[in-house]
């Protein structure tokens, strides 16, 4: 029976496709827009802990600053580095409470020609890899010494400059070439991006001999963190910063975001809802006398009810199909924008929509027609029959 009504609303709005159209567009905005915005907070969380994870770190310790830049930085590269003494770095390895510790030296080549930039991080291979075990070489193999003139290239970092083992890659600002050793294997990790030289060579190169940008660390036992960073405060030129911190600093900051994206979206939603009454009552004003004439053939007010709602939901079931379909393509898109404007972008597509999320929108959906179905319907079903039919003839 239910059926039916379907049938006959489905028929009702072919007739007036622009209309439908226009009133699906107006919910397919809203349902992108809360999607979108429920699904970057699920799939920003997802990215940022796999990222956070992935460094390899439980610390990070850095030149004195902003502790949330310093570990962007060394998370990601960018401007703003600072160095600390390499002194420093052989004082915390001696530290009791550290297990397995790692230098690094960022520094950016610069290729003015071509408006793009290349991340090189100077490494100590061997304690780099064993705090990040699961970059494995897809190719080649690792520095033939500390201060020789090689790299190892990220998976895409050596699609995008197109090399392989073997090859000489140029770096513009460093005006030198470097032979390729080895290309990793792709990780999903910021690596993938990255080139790798030897710490020696890269601070010889950049001018800043025994100086690093940071270091990471893992702890013997994480829960002695507290008695660690008590310890290295007392050292001036340093901040210690955990990966936990960071992470919950990143996600509070990204929340507010989200909150005035909430509030966006709930403004889109109104809008739609608004949208969808008028249509409705458009509808029942051009149909008085079709209405007229069923309630006179023995339709009773419920029946009335329900083709209106009928004919609603399907205008929002239409409007959550285009919505769905607007966000599958503008996922990318949309991870672009993100990344510019958040604090830390986690690498990947920061758009993740599982299926609870998809269920919940259509339920949420079809819970708008209703609601916006409500007093359209309320109006035709206490029409009277003679009256309806008598308003249409004038």
């Amino acid at each position: 029976m239910a059926g039916s009504y379907f049938l006959f609303a489905y028929k009702n709005i072919k007739r007036r496709p622009i209309r439908t159209l226009l009133a699906g567009s107006a919910i397919a905005m809203s349902v992108s827009a809360m999607v979108v915005i429920l699904g970057i907070g699920i799939g920003y969380r997802k990215a940022l802990t796999a990222e956070i994870e992935k460094s390899g770190y439980q610390v990070l310790v850095t030149a004195k600053g902003c502790p949330y830049e310093a570990a962007t930085i060394m998370l990601k590269g960018g401007g703003g580095l600072r160095y600390i003494s390499e002194d420093i770095f052989y004082r915390i390895a001696k530290d009791p409470l550290v297990s397995t510790i790692t230098p690094q030296l960022i520094h950016i080549a610069h290729d003015t020609d071509e408006n793009r930039r290349m991340f090189l991080l100077g490494v100590e291979l061997e304690s780099f890899l064993k705090l990040k075990p699961w970059l494995k070489f897809n190719s080649g193999k690792g520095f033939s010494g500390t201060d020789a003139d090689e790299v190892i290239m990220g998976y895409e970092a050596a699609e995008l400059e197109q090399r392989h083992v073997g090859d000489e890659l140029y770096l513009s600002g460093i005006e030198k070439s470097f032979e390729v050793a080895g290309i990793l294997e792709r990780s999903g990790s910021q690596e993938d991006g990255t080139v790798f030289l030897p710490l020696r060579t890269l601070q010889r190169i950049s001018g800043h001999i025994s100086k690093v940008t940071g270091m990471g660390l893992r702890l013997r036992d994480a829960g002695r963190f507290q008695e660690l960073f008590e310890r290295l405060y007392k050292i001036p030129e340093i901040q210690v910063v955990s990966m936990g911190k960071v992470r919950e600093k990143f996600l509070f900051l990204f929340g507010r975001l989200k909150g005035l994206l909430i509030a966006v979206g709930v403004v889109a939603l109104l809008i739609s809802i608004v949208s969808l009454i008028n249509t409705m009552l458009m509808s029942v004003f051009e149909r008085t006398s079709e209405i007229g004439v069923m309630k006179a053939v023995g339709a009773g007010p419920w029946d009335i009810l329900r083709l209106i709602w009928a004919e609603s939901i399907l205008i929002s079931l239409l409007g959550w199909i285009i919505g769905i379909i607007f966000t599958a393509i503008s996922a990318g898109t949309v991870t672009c924008f993100f990344a510019r404007i958040l604090p830390y972008a986690p690498s990947g597509n920061l758009v993740l929509v599982p299926f609870q999320l998809l269920a919940a929108s259509l339920a949420s959906t079809i819970m708008l027609g209703v609601l916006a179905g409500t007093y359209p319907a309320l109006r035709a079903s206490l029409m009277r029959p003679a009256q309806a039919i008598r308003r249409s003839a004038q």
